[in-house]
């Protein structure tokens, strides 16, 4: 990610801008954005990718819109994200079920089945965040500076959830917590909320298992529903498939809405 005007900042002529955005769950991309950002917004610069694709090339722009370009990606997903968030606290508030609401969101056309719409932990990794941030301090305060702070609160608001289920206190209670990572399927614990969550249950006074096959592969995992007060799919790997399904439902306690993708 480049900070918008930073390309231009370069003092190097054969300079073309690709930024690239990598899909939920997935850490290798085939191609990146269909966007080219130049100096001049003129194909002079072509050529230097030219024997990497096809004869469909992105189009051309200025770099500043290239740049630009990545951030607005980034801050609609961090948008997406958190109006779901926002949506499930008070679907809870209002004895409603949130993952039934997901199913509903999808089928709207204007929405469509790949939105945003996924309750969890909040944004991480080590795009979004930083992404919405960079924006923030370009442009001064605007309604994505209130989305970071949104997200900043979303772990306390889990844990009085937590607590709400054990009783009104974390003090000794023990709690298996199934990944760490940002999202399924990764191994990055960059602004991970997974690892904020277990960090804030630490200080509430819980006794904490933490397992995450990307981090803490070892030993297996094959936990006795008696031996913990509570399990909490942090990161809704797909290796927890089959231990979720088979653990008691009064010990299982997941933030995300349809967290294995069953909508």
């Amino acid at each position: 990610t480049m900070p918008v005007g930073g390309c231009r900042q370069l003092e190097c002529k054969e300079l073309l801008y690709v930024p690239e955005i990598r899909p939920v769950g997935k850490m290798v991309v085939e191609w990146p954005l269909s966007i080219i950002g130049t100096r001049f917004a003129t194909g002079e610069n072509v050529y230097l990718i030219k024997p990497l694709v096809d004869d469909s090339l992105p189009f051309l722009c200025k770099f500043e819109a290239a740049e630009f370009a990545k951030l607005a990606i980034n801050a609609y997903l961090a948008s997406s994200i958190t109006i779901a968030n926002a949506l499930q606290d008070a679907a809870y508030e209002l004895g409603v079920d949130y993952s039934m609401i997901e199913r509903v969101l999808r089928q709207e056309p204007r929405i469509g089945k790949g939105a945003f719409v996924q309750a969890g932990l909040g944004f991480g990794g080590s795009c979004l965040p930083k992404d919405l941030r960079g924006l923030c301090r370009q442009i001064g305060p605007s309604l994505f500076g209130l989305l970071g702070d949104w997200n900043e609160h979303r772990i306390e608001r889990t844990v009085q959830r937590i607590e709400k289920l054990l009783g009104g206190s974390l003090e000794g209670k023990r709690i298996c917590q199934l990944g760490l990572t940002f999202k399924p399927g990764s191994d990055c614990l960059t602004d991970s909320k997974s690892l904020e969550l277990k960090d804030a249950l630490l200080d509430r006074g819980a006794n904490i298992r933490r397992h995450d096959p990307y981090i803490y592969p070892d030993p297996p995992l094959n936990p006795k529903p008696g031996d913990y007060d509570l399990f909490i799919l942090a990161t809704p790997h797909p290796e927890y498939y089959q231990l979720w399904q088979h653990l008691p439902s009064e010990k299982k306690f997941c933030p995300w809405s349809n967290p294995f993708g069953s909508v």
